[in-house]
C-alpha cells in the first residue's frame, strides 16, 4: 500500500513534501441519491482507481506519516448530533437503548418515505443493485445521517478557502489542513464550528483529531500553508465537486 502510494507520489527537486492527487465520489448509492434530489451530498470516496493512493486509506498510525504536518479537523459525535435532530423516538436517554435504536431507524424511514419517497426509492436500488440485502431502513438512516456529516464538511472546507487555508484531504466528516501563517488551530476548529452550525442549523462541535504515529517514530514537524505553497504548486485546491458516476 504505501509503494503504491508512493509511487504516484510526485514532487520537485529539493522539495520536503510530495503530493498525490486524489480524485472523490459519492458511491453508487449516493450518486443516486443525489441525482434523484433525496439528498443534497453525501459522503465522499476515493474513486476506485485512487483509493490505494488515498492516505485516508492508510492504518491511523501510517496515515500521520502521510499526513502528521498538519491538522486534522473532525466533528465530534457527527451521527449521533444528526439522530437527535432527526429522529423523534429513542432520541432521550432510556435502558432500552438497542429497542430505541431500532424504533427511531423504522421511524426515519418511514417518515423520510412519507415525506420524500426516499425509503421506496432505496429498496428498489437495493433489490436491483444489491439484491438480498437486507434491512433498507438502516441504509436511509445511514445516508440520511451522511447528508449531515458531509452538509458540514462541506461548510468545513468553504471557510477554509474563504480564510486562506488549504484543504489537502477529505475524510468521511474531516478534512486535513494546511493552516496559514500565524493560525491557532483551536480558534480554526472554533471558526469551522461556526460554519457548520450555520449550514446545519444546530451545534455541531469541531475538534482537532490526535495524529498518533508508529511507536519509536516522531510526528512530523508542523507545517503551514505558506512553506508548503512555496514548492507545491496548486496548494489546497479542488475542482468543484465531486463526479458523481
Amino acid at each position: 500500500m504505501i509503494q503504491k502510494l508512493l509511487g504516484r507520489a510526485s514532487r520537485q527537486a529539493g522539495a520536503r513534501w510530495a503530493t498525490v492527487v486524489v480524485r472523490y465520489w459519492y458511491g453508487h448509492m449516493g450518486a443516486a441519491l443525489v441525482d434523484a434530489g433525496l439528498v443534497s451530498t453525501s459522503r465522499e470516496y476515493a474513486v476506485p482507481p485512487d483509493r490505494d493512493v488515498d492516505p485516508f486509506a492508510l492504518p491511523r498510525r501510517l496515515r500521520t506519516l502521510a499526513l502528521g504536518p498538519f491538522h486534522d479537523f473532525d466533528d465530534a459525535a457527527a451521527h449521533p448530533r444528526a439522530r437527535v435532530q432527526m429522529v423523534g423516538p429513542g432520541s432521550g436517554v432510556t435502558k432500552q437503548f438497542l429497542q430505541a435504536q431500532a424504533e427511531g431507524t423504522l421511524w426515519l424511514s418511514n417518515s423520510l418515505g412519507e415525506r420524500t419517497g426516499m425509503t421506496r426509492f432505496v429498496t428498489d436500488w437495493l433489490a436491483h443493485h444489491k439484491p438480498g440485502k437486507g434491512h433498507p431502513e438502516r441504509t436511509v438512516k445511514s445516508f440520511a445521517f451522511q447528508e449531515a456529516e458531509s452538509i458540514s464538511r462541506r461548510a468545513k472546507v468553504c471557510w477554509a478557502a474563504r480564510n486562506g487555508h488549504a484543504v489537502l484531504s477529505l475524510q468521511h466528516d474531516g478534512i486535513v489542513v494546511a493552516v496559514k501563517r500565524g493560525s491557532d488551530a483551536g480558534d480554526v476548529a472554533e471558526q469551522m464550528a461556526g460554519a457548520s452550525e450555520e449550514a446545519l442549523g444546530y451545534r455541531q462541535p469541531c475538534e482537532l483529531k490526535d495524529q498518533e504515529p508508529p511507536s519509536g517514530v516522531a510526528r512530523p514537524q508542523l507545517a503551514t500553508r505558506d512553506e508548503v505553497g512555496r514548492v507545491v504548486p496548486g496548494l489546497g485546491e479542488m475542482e468543484g465537486l465531486p463526479p458523481r458516476h
